[in-house]
This record gives structure tokens, C-alpha cells and sequence, in this order.
């Protein structure tokens, strides 16, 4: 029978060190290897996730700080007597346009905000620091987000700080 792809190579010599080698050792240094690698990895991707996560909390501080400018009394009101009122709209549609694109790019990395208005309080999620009297809400209703609360990836990222119900003594 005639090949129609004859190989005429001759094989290569097996070095003697190859033929000594203890394979089930080699395959065990491999496993040790691997492991290690994979542990240096994992510590490398928790180091990451933290300074994420620290980088994501001082952005969420420059988004209070802008929350608080344009909730400020007289923030860029126009003057008393009248003059340069287009600046004053400009530059408090500037700011809004600032505040829309910081939350934009912290939705893009998955933070969104909580919302507990309304809520029951939730000590896993927020932390009271005033209380207000309301009749009209059962004890312990979240009435206002004092410092807003955030979630990343599912998990808490930032405790909302909040305002609850309380009844008199009626």
C-alpha cells in the first residue's frame, strides 16, 4: 500500500534527563505552584476591591458635598439687587449638570442609592441620628435620609444615616 503522506522524519533522541524525571513529583511542585499563585491572586483582588471600594466612598463624599451645596440656603441665588442673574442660573444649572454626571458614572460602576424613606429602620442598613414626632407613622419609620445610603454589587456600601418616627406619649 502506498502512503499518500509519508513521514520521513526520524524522531528525536529522548534525553536522559527527561527519562529520570519523577513525574508525579514534578505534578505535585506544579499543584503547590498553583496554589500559591492562586492565593496571591485572590489577596491581590481583595487589595483591589478595597481601594475600590475606599475611591467609590470618597466619591460619594464629593456627591454629599454638591447635594449640600444646592440644598444650601441661597445657593447660587441670584444677588439681592438684581445684577448678573444668568450667571447665577448658569451656574446652578452647572451644578446640577455635575451632580446628574457623578451619579451617572457611580450607577456605571453599580452603585445605586438605597431608599429608605418610608422604610421601617433597618440597623444593617442605616443608623438613626434624630428622631421626629409623627403621629401619623407607626414608631421607627424612616421620615428622612439625613447622609444617603448606597449598595454595591448587592452588599452595603455606605450606612444611610436617617431621621425616624417616634409617637408622643399621648
Amino acid at each position: 500500500m502506498d502512503e499518500r503522506f509519508p513521514i520521513d522524519e526520524q524522531p528525536l533522541p529522548v534525553p536522559d534527563a527527561a527519562v529520570r524525571v519523577d513525574l508525579a513529583a514534578e505534578i505535585a511542585a506544579l499543584h503547590v505552584r498553583c496554589h500559591t499563585l492562586e492565593q496571591r491572586l485572590e489577596a491581590e483582588r481583595r487589595e483591589a476591591q478595597a481601594a475600590l471600594r475606599g475611591f467609590l466612598l470618597g466619591l460619594l463624599e464629593v456627591a454629599d458635598a454638591l447635594e449640600r451645596i444646592a440644598g444650601a440656603p441661597g445657593a447660587a441665588a441670584p444677588n439681592p439687587d438684581g445684577a448678573d442673574t444668568g450667571a447665577a442660573e448658569r451656574q446652578r444649572r452647572s451644578l446640577q449638570a455635575t451632580r446628574r454626571l457623578l451619579a451617572q458614572k457611580l450607577s456605571a460602576a453599580g452603585v445605586t442609592r438605597m431608599d429608605l424613606a418610608g422604610q421601617p429602620a433597618d440597623p444593617h442598613l442605616a443608623d438613626i441620628v434624630d428622631q421626629q414626632e409623627r403621629a401619623d407613622l407607626p414608631a421607627e419609620t424612616v421620615t428622612h435620609e439625613v447622609v444617603g445610603g448606597y449598595w454595591w454589587g448587592g452588599a452595603v456600601l455606605r450606612r444611610a444615616q436617617v431621621r425616624v418616627s417616634r409617637h408622643t406619649g399621648e
